[in-house]
């Protein structure tokens, strides 16, 4: 009996620490239609997707976007923002249920628009943390590592704080698309060494039982 106490004691320590993992404080993948506004250059491509229309864009569901900001549709059920390399490419929300002093990881796609072997560059600001990429736009099909998933981590200095994505390309040329935008929390060591002491003291348990069965 007090195995399988000790058991479901562990299972739920390790779900906890799981849950905390796993849900996000953010999850936008822009695909809602609410994005789209005027298609405005359907039939070219990304060097993630082979089709891409490109659409002019809505703020909605919280997010606030610069005159140079565009959807990016594969044309069937995923868009992406482009931040065009001229003008305010810009891409920004308020990000609200922080926990002050808590860490957490921002990840997000990044791919290039149709600029075949064009530079474009991407800034990341969130709570006092920046973070900077370069990369050449490919075209599509050749380059596996395009609409790789980037990551930058912070720590919650309040409650709340805004997320902002600037386009940085250092001269006329490509311009990043950004796509599956999350926040999630890192979960504290405190969490693990609770889990880690349960799957201890559960291990004690059974060897001591074996032990027993063995006397027996």
């Amino acid at each position: 009996m007090h195995f399988i106490k000790l058991s479901v004691l562990a299972a739920g320590l390790l779900t906890s620490v799981a849950a905390m993992a796993a849900t996000p404080i953010l999850d936008e993948h822009f695909d809602a239609p609410g994005f789209q506004n005027t298609l405005l250059l359907p039939d070219s491509w990304s060097d993630n997707w082979m089709h891409t229309d490109y659409y002019t864009i809505n703020n909605y569901n919280g997010w606030s976007f610069g005159s140079s900001a565009y959807v990016a549709s594969d044309g069937v059920s995923n868009s992406g923002i482009l931040l065009n390399e001229t003008g305010t490419g810009k891409a920004s929300k308020l990000i609200t249920g922080l926990t002050v002093g808590q860490s957490y990881t921002l990840n997000f796609d990044l791919w290039g628009d149709n600029a075949f072997a064009s530079p474009y560059g991407l800034k990341v600001d969130i709570a006092g943390t920046s973070k900077s990429w370069l990369k050449l736009v490919y075209a599509p099909g050749y380059y596996n590592g395009a609409g790789t998933q980037q990551s930058l981590s912070f720590i919650a200095a309040s409650s709340s704080t805004e997320l902002v994505f600037t386009q940085k390309t250092p001269f006329g040329g490509g311009s990043p698309i950004i796509d599956n935008v999350q926040i999630s929390a890192v979960p504290e060591p405190a969490s693990y060494a609770l889990m880690l002491g349960g799957l201890a003291l559960l291990g004690a348990r059974a060897r001591k039982q074996r032990r027993g069965n063995i006397v027996a």
